[in-house]
């Protein structure tokens, strides 16, 4: 009989030590499902973000890409009916972690062409800010000339 009982607390102790093992793991597994959730939230999010760093890398590219901002430059000039007189570059500035680009525009249009010349420049993806704009009229061709002061960015690199 002392025997039997023996062999009976051991089996008692064996199977409560299979149970504690089965509710450590159904909480581990629990845990993990919530890691689950979670990550598949952050992946359904991460599209997302990368479309919004795309866009911020537009904004604020990693280096001046100034072809690009003559070449942005001249198809809004063209789709507006305008003339380029000039596009200068002055010496970049550093502003904390950007690298302010100023630069002036000299372009001969109609009044409301340049007044759309100026909004289309404001609604492009790269950051541009007006500094001043004077426009003039030529009194022997009656058409305007527009001088434009401003500024794009890019990111420092480091």
């Amino acid at each position: 009989v002392l025997l039997s009982t023996f062999f009976l607390v051991m089996e008692i102790i064996s199977i409560k030590t299979v149970i504690d093992n089965i509710n450590r793991t159904e909480e581990e597994i629990q845990d993990l499902n919530e890691k689950l959730i979670y990550l598949k939230g952050f992946e359904k999010n991460m599209e997302e973000m990368l479309k919004n760093l795309d866009k911020l890398k537009k904004a604020l590219p990693e280096s001046p890409e100034i072809s690009e901002v003559i070449l942005t430059l001249k198809e809004l000039a063209l789709e507006n009916s305008i003339k380029i007189n000039e596009i200068r570059f002055e010496e970049n500035k550093t502003e904390g972690l950007l690298n302010k680009l100023p630069l002036n525009i000299s372009i001969t249009g109609e009044y409301f062409e340049i007044l759309e010349f100026i909004d289309k420049i404001k609604e492009k993806e790269r950051i541009f800010t007006f500094d001043s704009i004077y426009i003039e009229k030529d009194d022997d061709t009656q058409e305007l000339t527009a001088d434009i002061y401003l500024n794009t960015y890019n990111l420092i690199s480091k």
